[in-house]
C-alpha cells in the first residue's frame, strides 16, 4: 500500500524542531519527505499562515537563493481593497520564501516552496549548490478563484496538473501530465488535454484529473488508454 503524507502534519512536525537550530543551512529548513509520498497542492495551500511564516527564510537568505540579489525581485505591491470610502490601498511588501519539503535521491535534491500563492519545485545539485529545472505546480494568486493551477505529485514520479483560464481571450483550460526526470533534472511534459471549463464544475475540474489524463490516483495507467 502506497503511504499518503499529508504535507500540512508533516510540516507542522518539523516547524518546531528546525526553529529551534541555529545557523541552519540552506536544505535544514526544508522537512524530508519519503519516496512513497504523494503530495498535494491543496492540501499546501491550506496551510496555516502564521505556521508558514515562522519557518520562512530569512529575508537575506531568500535574496539570495531566489532572487539572484535583486532587491528589486525582492519586493512587491498589495493590493487591498476599502469597502468604506469605496478605494483600493496599495502597500509595499517583502516577497517571503516559505520552505515546505525536500526528497533527496543521490546528489540531487527536489525542493517544494511557495512563494506569495505560488508553489515551486526545483531541482537543486548538492555538491554545486545551485538549482537546476524549476516547474510551477500550483497557483492560487487570482482572488477571484477563477485562474488556478492545481497539482498531484504521485510516487511514480507523475505530476497531475489542471490548469484553469490561462487565455484571457477565452476560456481556456488544461490538463497536463508531466514525469519528474531526476537523472536530467527535467520535468518532461508527456501529455497535455485541453478543455472547457465552463461546461463543468470546479469541483469537476479537480476531481477528473486522474480520469482526464488516463491514470489512476497512484499515477498507474487505465486500462485502454495509450
Amino acid at each position: 500500500m502506497k503511504k499518503i503524507i499529508l504535507v500540512s502534519l508533516l510540516f507542522i512536525g518539523n516547524v518546531n524542531l528546525a526553529n529551534c537550530q541555529t545557523n541552519k543551512q540552506f536544505l535544514d529548513y526544508f522537512s524530508n519527505i519519503t519516496e512513497d509520498s504523494i503530495v498535494n497542492t491543496i492540501a499546501i495551500m491550506n496551510l496555516d499562515s502564521d505556521i508558514l511564516e515562522k519557518n520562512s527564510f530569512p529575508d537575506t537568505i531568500a535574496l539570495k537563493r531566489f532572487f539572484n540579489n535583486d532587491k528589486s525581485q525582492l519586493e512587491d505591491t498589495a493590493e487591498g481593497y476599502n469597502v468604506d470610502d469605496n478605494t483600493y490601498i496599495y502597500e509595499s511588501i517583502i516577497k517571503k520564501v516559505y520552505p515546505l519539503y525536500k526528497l533527496n535521491r543521490n546528489n540531487t535534491s527536489l525542493l517544494c516552496y511557495i512563494i506569495r500563492s505560488v508553489v515551486y519545485i526545483t531541482f537543486y545539485d548538492i555538491s554545486q549548490n545551485k538549482f537546476d529545472a524549476s516547474l510551477i505546480i500550483a497557483d492560487f494568486s487570482d482572488g477571484l478563484g477563477n485562474i488556478y493551477t492545481h497539482s498531484t505529485i504521485l510516487p511514480n514520479n507523475d505530476i497531475a496538473t489542471v490548469q484553469v483560464g490561462w487565455n484571457a481571450s477565452e476560456p481556456e483550460a488544461y490538463y497536463i501530465l508531466y514525469k519528474i526526470d531526476y537523472e536530467n533534472r527535467k520535468f518532461n511534459e508527456l501529455k497535455r488535454i485541453k478543455f472547457d471549463s465552463t461546461q463543468i464544475s470546479d469541483y469537476e475540474i479537480k476531481n477528473n484529473i486522474f480520469e482526464a489524463l488516463g491514470i489512476s490516483d497512484k499515477g498507474e495507467l487505465l486500462e485502454n488508454t495509450e
